[in-house]
């Protein structure tokens, strides 16, 4: 029996805690529904698909620029 990852789509992704830098990509698949990528060392601006509202996005003590966030992101409020 051979276990295929496109059989079971991706709905969570996990990575808390992992010195990542860069940006957050462009694009994510449609079936991923929970992203927590705090406590990491991410910048820039937030992705068009950030404010999906069936979207969970956690993204506390990362370094993203608040002044363009989307719509439904400026209006959370930040925790501290």
């Amino acid at each position: 029996m051979s276990l295929v990852m496109n059989d079971y789509p991706l709905i969570f992704r996990f990575l808390v805690n992992n010195k990542l830098t860069g940006f957050l990509p462009a694009e994510k698949t449609s079936t991923l529904q929970f992203i927590d990528v705090s406590y990491n060392e991410l910048s820039g601006s937030f992705p068009s698909w950030a404010d999906q509202r069936d979207l969970q996005l956690n993204l506390v003590a990362n370094n993203f620029r608040i002044a363009d966030t989307h719509s439904r992101l400026a209006s959370l409020s930040v925790c501290s």
